[in-house]
């Protein structure tokens, strides 16, 4: 996430890239509290989300 150009996130301003980086260093660096519900919400609903936005 912080390699992400700042151009591009500011064009997606309603994207929620603080808790998509946020769920990223827990996943990697804290992998003992992933909530794997949340994991799961994610990937089925929050992806979908993002594709359309970015495919607009």
């Amino acid at each position: 996430m912080n390699k992400l150009d700042k151009v591009f996130k500011d064009r997606y301003p309603e994207l929620p890239w603080g808790d998509a980086r946020r769920m990223r260093n827990i996943i990697v660096h804290v992998y003992s509290k992933v909530d794997a519900a949340q994991v799961y919400s994610t990937a089925t609903k929050d992806l979908d989300v993002l594709q359309s936005t970015l495919l607009k």
